[in-house]
């Protein structure tokens, strides 16, 4: 299938503005290149999310001792960065 017809197709079954040619046609050049996923590559480094059931308790006991408590406070002591 081309990218035109993949983008007709989509449009048509779920509407206008759902995804843009654009997008189709990247994913076509990926998928002929012999991707198979349209899942990012690993990258090295820190990851993006650090959202864990770990840091999620880590953070409710702390809010459980004090509700006033910072938000720069929370990611100091828990070593998290927002981005």
């Amino acid at each position: 299938l081309t990218a035109t017809l993949i983008h007709h197709e989509l449009t048509a079954a779920y509407g206008q503005g759902v995804i843009s040619y654009s997008t189709v046609a990247n994913w076509v050049h990926r998928f002929l290149s012999g991707r198979e996923s349209l899942d990012d590559n690993l990258r090295n480094g820190r990851p993006l999310s650090v959202m864990t059931q770990q840091n999620l308790d880590a953070v409710q006991d702390l809010l459980n001792n004090d509700l006033y408590i910072s938000i720069d406070y929370v990611t100091t002591i828990l070593d998290i960065v927002i981005i």
